[in-house]
């Protein structure tokens, strides 16, 4: 049984590479159903199905394998990241509070169960929970990241800083735990004024990640894509009933995406999808292969009709899943669902192919704000063009040229959004937004801050509060560490 668990976990990962997650999710499926003992199978369900976003199947295998080992915090720990995923937050603190009755001193399930408050806004119960543990001489370094992080909204930034600095002391510390803390102190630094030291501890984390990230190359590959997208390209595309159910949201990491998807999701029509990685999959599923990091569909000669009916549909059932599962109004028909995830922007033109009717948004900021913003911040994704002043520049540059020649010759509707002028007048650019997506004006999207919606991103605290102004010319406090990034800019 081992050497069979082994080769499906093989073939799985070998779909999953080809960017065929379709296939590999019915090889698992079909796996379950044939196995005469389905426990041992589940220990690899459980994590597929959350990588895959399959989130009720992910919380079913984790919750079978929990409830034949119910002493195993390891399994409780897995249940409740994946109802955490799911944004199922009761679930999960009930699965927490299994772990902490099972094992009071996990640091994992300490820093668990307080993330959980901190991502409902209930922060000073996550501080007093986690503070004690983070006290600690021998306190675990990534315990004392998730204090930090709660550290800097309770007004307690010094102490965050103190317990961060004697953590990254730890010998031997693992260069991921180092580049955690090091973002960590960073944003702690900058929220004290302390813009230098800010800077620093970025430095040291960006160096921490190891990120490869080939800016001519990537370049090349744009280059060679804009040339084969051609107005004629499109119009060969295979015929597609267009749909308006998709709202797009794209642009650089940290140009106001968040925001926006919070501002809409407190339309009673619109369900907030959040960042969904649905389209860079079929794009590596359409090539076989993932050639550039992120992916980008460089000819339509992949796109055969019978392979794009089958990914149009894929995408369309996560919408519509999404949409079935949402706590909107029942008697309210849903128009609309968000899809945040930022680097979309490069895969416009299998949007096209795939759902012609869209509507999209383009989170514009100024380049320098939003660069400043990326090298300081630790993302959860891959993006390996932030980790470095000049190879964040020369992306933001490729993004915005391969938007200037979507906008020319994909035919879609985009609407541009100045993040400045949004938090300027906040009234004008909704009424804007809700206008463009076909959505009757909603009050409450004034109001998006007071929704109980969950932000599972880096700006899951700024969206709790009503808009601000102050992230608006950020990069004056480290205009002197961002000489590479103007000159690739020449801004």
């Amino acid at each position: 049984m081992t050497t069979d668990l082994k080769a499906l976990a093989g073939e799985l990962q070998a779909l999953l590479s080809e960017g065929r997650e379709t296939d590999a999710t019915a090889r698992l499926r079909e796996a379950l159903a044939a196995a005469p003992e389905r426990l041992p199978l589940l220990g690899i369900a459980g994590p597929f199905f959350s990588v895959v976003g399959l989130h009720a199947e992910a919380i079913d295998a984790f919750e079978q394998l929990a409830e034949a080992s119910p002493q195993d915090p390891r399994l409780l720990m897995q249940l409740a990241a994946a109802q955490k995923q799911a944004r199922d937050l009761a679930a999960a603190e009930g699965t927490a509070d299994r772990l902490l009755a099972l094992a009071p001193n996990h640091p994992q399930a300490v820093a668990l169960r307080a993330d959980l408050l901190y991502l409902q806004g209930r922060y000073r119960e996550a501080f007093e929970l986690i503070a004690p543990a983070a006290r600690s001489p021998t306190a675990h370094p990534g315990l004392v990241v998730t204090f930090a992080r709660i550290c800097r909204v309770v007004g307690k930034a010094w102490e965050g800083v103190s317990a961060l600095e004697r953590a990254l002391a730890t010998p031997n510390l693992p260069s991921p735990l180092a580049a955690d803390a090091g973002f960590q102190l960073a944003t702690l630094y900058d929220n004290l004024g302390r813009y230098d030291q800010a800077w620093e501890a970025a430095a040291r984390a960006n160096a921490a990640k190891g990120a490869r990230f080939d800016p001519d190359v990537f370049d090349r590959h744009a280059d060679a894509m804009l040339a084969a997208w051609t107005p004629e390209a499109v119009a060969a595309l295979p015929a597609t009933e267009p749909t308006d159910l998709p709202l797009l949201i794209v642009g650089m990491p940290r140009s106001g995406t968040t925001l926006v998807e919070q501002i809409l999701a407190a339309h009673p029509q619109v369900v907030a999808g959040g960042e969904l990685p649905d389209l860079s999959r079929s794009v590596i599923c359409l090539l076989g292969s993932m050639k550039t990091d992120p992916p980008l569909l460089e000819s339509p000669v992949v796109l055969a009709a019978e392979r794009l009916a089958e990914e149009r549909a894929r995408y369309l059932d996560r919408l519509g899943a999404l949409a079935a599962v949402s706590d909107n109004d029942p008697d309210i028909p849903i128009l609309r669902v968000t899809d945040k995830m930022p680097l979309n922007a490069l895969n416009l033109n299998l949007l096209r192919a795939l759902v012609p009717g869209s509507h999209i948004i383009w989170c514009r900021r100024n380049p320098l704000d939003t660069c400043t913003s990326c090298l300081l911040q630790h993302f959860a994704g891959s993006n390996p063009f932030v980790y470095d002043p000049a190879h964040v520049a020369r992306f933001h540059a490729t993004l915005d040229r391969v938007m200037a020649h979507w906008q020319a010759v994909l035919g879609l509707d985009i609407l541009e959004l100045p993040y400045e002028g949004l938090v300027a007048d906040q009234e004008t650019w909704t009424r804007t937004l809700l206008d463009f997506a076909g959505l009757p004006w909603e009050d409450a999207c004034l109001r998006y801050h007071e929704s109980d919606r969950v932000a599972m991103t880096l700006s899951n605290d700024q969206v709790r509060r009503p808009i601000f102004t102050s992230s608006v010319d950020r990069w004056k406090h480290y205009e002197r560490h961002l000489a590479p990034v103007r000159e690739v800019l020449d801004v």
